[in-house]
């Protein structure tokens, strides 16, 4: 790149976009360090989301929450609202049933879309005047054309109580389980790992040694490949250490034994020791002490035990 030139460096994964494995745990490749699962749903009726909201005082049940007729096709993937009122504010929406008034509207709440108020049709079956009775089908239908009859629902007194009847302020929720579509798009960010100085200062009493005690043995050590029968090097660690410090261990007269520089990314707070001196000695068993330098984060001093 010539000096002081501005490039653009885009890229596009494949293997990502347009995948129609991304519930797969085959072919679902990692990218920037991630991996995407995506678990469908069939379109349905989300059952533990039905039902009145909180603040309503109605006692009305809701009954035969269900396609248009019955009929699966007749499903339509969205969430709605039955708001009703003090008032009567709503008529059938087609002509043949246009007399018959109610105090609900009915509107379509889709997460991602922009509220809207949607048509409707009332049976006057039960009483048959004119006005909307609770035991009488309401038809919900789109707004678009060809115009389709989606959800139907009907509204039930209660069989052992004084019906209180829905009025301003009342709400019922309906709500289905959809299935991902052309028009979804998932987006997300995320953000770079940093220091919080004073989270790294209080983190520096969780630094710890891993087994303490360490007795004969530790199931972490590596190994011996090419002599099974060799126990291979003796090994523990230091965990929850900050990105950088310095490590001392010392016997109970003071003396040194070792020192460990640790250097490491953000995410790796662990620093190993093989249980050996400065001069490549393996250590006596008994009480060492450790002390942690995390230079301005502050310190920590310890003490672990081996038994050989």
């Amino acid at each position: 790149i010539p000096n002081r030139d501005t490039v653009l460096a885009s890229y596009t994964y494949f293997p990502v976009f347009e995948s129609t494995l991304l519930n797969m745990e085959e072919g679902n490749e990692i990218f920037d360090g991630m991996t995407i699962y995506v678990d469908d749903v069939s379109l349905a009726l989300d059952e533990e989301k039905i039902g009145w909201s909180e603040t309503s005082q109605t006692n009305y049940v809701a009954g035969n929450v269900k396609p248009f007729n019955n009929i699966q096709s007749n499903q339509y993937p969205g969430d709605f609202e039955v708001r009703f009122f003090d008032e009567l504010v709503s008529n059938s929406a087609i002509s043949n049933y246009a007399h018959i008034q109610s105090n609900f509207e009915i509107w379509d709440v889709t997460t991602g879309k922009v509220p809207e108020k949607i048509t409707f049709i009332m049976l006057d079956e039960v009483t048959k005047d004119s006005l909307w009775t609770p035991g009488e089908r309401i038809i919900m239908q789109t707004n678009t054309e060809p115009v389709k009859r989606i959800w139907e629902l009907t509204f039930l007194l209660p069989e052992s109580a004084d019906p209180i009847p829905p009025g301003a302020g009342d709400v019922f929720y309906i709500a289905t389980e959809r299935p991902f579509s052309a028009d979804d798009v998932y987006s997300f960010k995320t953000s770079a790992p940093r220091i919080v100085e004073e989270q790294a200062k209080s983190d520096l009493d969780d630094i710890a040694v891993v087994p303490n005690p360490y007795v004969v043995t530790n199931v972490i050590e590596p190994v011996d490949r090419q002599n099974p029968f060799d126990r291979g090097p003796r090994r523990l660690y230091f965990k929850n250490l900050p990105m950088q410090c310095t490590i001392r261990i010392f016997t109970t007269t003071g003396e040194l034994v070792n020192t460990i520089e640790h250097n490491e990314v953000m995410d790796n707070g662990q620093a190993y020791w093989d249980l050996t001196t400065n001069d490549n000695f393996p250590i006596a068993y008994g009480i060492y002490i450790f002390h942690v330098d995390a230079g301005a984060l502050g310190e920590k001093i310890g003490r672990f035990a081996v038994i050989k």
